[in-house]
């Protein structure tokens, strides 16, 4: 999936370009995705080395400086220590549905 269509479909998804666990506003053009010097990131909700995936709903918008802080914790456990209030990730398709025609 090209760069800008990901950050696009989470964007979506979501609610617009902002962190999933501080809620600051995310500027979209700061991505970059070679180096990721940006202020935006892409983190894994549920990290690859506590079973999470790479499948789009485990996918979220982060800023990098929760991004970086909460490393390969889980989401419950960071915001735990950090006294952060999340809310719960419900499960989304990755693709809109088509509605059918009556």
């Amino acid at each position: 999936m090209k760069r800008e269509t990901l950050l696009h479909t989470l964007a979506h998804r979501d609610g617009g370009y902002v962190c999933r666990y501080c809620k600051r506003p995310l500027d979209p053009t700061s991505y970059n995705w070679n180096n990721r010097a940006g202020s935006l990131t892409i983190d894994h909700y549920v990290p690859l080395s506590a079973g999470g995936s790479d499948e789009l709903d485990n996918m979220v918008l982060s800023c990098r400086f929760c991004n970086m802080d909460k490393g390969a914790k889980l989401p419950i456990q960071w915001s735990s220590e950090r006294g952060i209030k999340l809310k719960k990730m419900k499960p989304r398709p990755s693709k809109p549905r088509n509605k059918e025609s009556k």
